[in-house]
């Protein structure tokens, strides 16, 4: 008797234990879609954009005349609280596991590892490839622009993404590459991501400026990247140099630039078929050589072949002059991280590394970038 008593004060315990801390179901949280982050005097500014099945003020779950979104901000002293009072004021808790960009504003340092990632990789939820970009001004600000009917401007954000980097005009940064350059050991600490930006008022929609990606009704502009050194902002690129950027570092498949064809200036969007690093010491420098080849993404119509060789070997020459051009500007204004030197001098000059007492660091005043572009031939 005394056994049956036992099992059945286990079985009632395992029950309560099992019903108490079963997790909840997923239908039963608030999905989130966009994360913005802005720095506050007394810690973080969080503003989420979540799903709101009721928010076209129908029955069903979706309405297709408004978009089914909403916002919510809250401060903490760091992410993780902002977000859990957040959660008090939806009155349940959310799921970050559909989250699909992370937003930084302007006065954000990345640096503050523990409390601005904390939640995030805390959370299993938390998807390491979500995007991340700057915001020129305030992450809230993007967030509560209007969007049209049926969209998400969580959706805009990946779409011009993803669109500007295709067309060679754009660099991405997921939260993993983002967390590696924070906390990789480069002692710089360089990292450049999209920022994102309102169109200045009486700026065209459309103004047929290839540097710019300016989806139509969204009201975001895409046009600069944000460089940032030791987790603080330091400088910006515009469109053609994140390309570029991405062709050296080896982040990109694609480039763009521009070419005199006939007395016309022709955009082309060349497709980068082959890299190639090397680096060696040359006296008491340290040359990290970076070759690539590049073909037409779409070919152009040319009357005849020696036109489009032409036009291809000028493309190429071009991308050569203007490659070597940014390397200088990023040697000698930022740091040389940017273009994947740290990691070359780890693949490449390990022994030299090992043996500088001053650490990677000290060798970066050493380090000339050189770049080299060749047509397909």
């Amino acid at each position: 008797m005394k056994r049956i008593y036992f099992f059945l004060i286990t079985a009632l315990l395992g029950l309560i234990y099992y019903t108490a801390g079963s997790p909840m179901e997923i239908a039963d949280r608030v999905m989130v879609h966009a994360v913005g982050i802005d720095k506050t005097t007394e810690g973080y500014s969080v503003t989420l954009q979540v799903f709101s099945p009721e928010g076209g003020g129908t029955e069903g779950a979706f309405d297709p005349t408004r978009p089914n979104v909403s916002l919510v901000a809250a401060e903490g002293s760091c992410v993780s609280d902002a977000v859990h009072l957040c959660e008090e004021k939806l009155g349940g808790r959310v799921f970050i596991g559909q989250n699909r960009i992370i937003l930084f504003g302007k006065g954000v340092d990345l640096s503050d590892e523990d409390r601005l990632f904390g939640y995030f990789l805390s959370s299993a939820e938390a998807y390491l490839n979500t995007e991340c970009a700057a915001a020129e001004n305030t992450a809230r600000e993007l967030l509560s622009i209007p969007i049209p009917s049926g969209a998400l401007a969580s959706e805009k954000f990946e779409e011009m993404i993803a669109s500007s980097k295709e067309r060679g005009c754009a660099v991405n940064c997921t939260l993993m590459s983002l967390l590696e350059a924070m906390d990789g050991g480069s002692p710089d600490k360089c990292v450049v991501m999209p920022q994102f930006s309102k169109p200045k008022s009486g700026s065209p929609k459309d103004s047929g400026d290839e540097k710019k990606q300016l989806t139509e009704d969204s009201g975001l502009l895409l046009d600069k990247g944000c460089i940032y050194m030791d987790g603080k902002r330091a400088g910006e690129l515009d469109a053609k140099e994140m390309g570029l950027l991405g062709m050296i570092n080896g982040s990109g498949d694609t480039v763009y630039t521009e070419t005199e064809q006939d007395g016309l200036m022709l955009g082309k969007t060349m497709r980068i078929s082959e890299r190639a690093v090397s680096a060696e010491v040359n006296g008491g420098r340290i040359v990290i050589r970076v070759d690539c080849r590049t073909v037409p993404k779409d070919d152009s119509f040319f009357p005849d072949e020696r036109s489009r060789e032409s036009s291809d070997r000028k493309a190429a020459e071009k991308l050569t002059r203007t490659a070597n051009e940014l390397c200088e500007k990023l040697c000698l204004e930022y740091s040389p991280e940017a273009a994947g030197a740290d990691r070359a001098l780890r693949r490449y000059l390990p022994d030299l590394l090992r043996s500088c007492t001053g650490g990677m660091g000290a060798l970066y005043g050493r380090i000339e970038l050189e770049v080299t572009v060749a047509d397909r031939g």
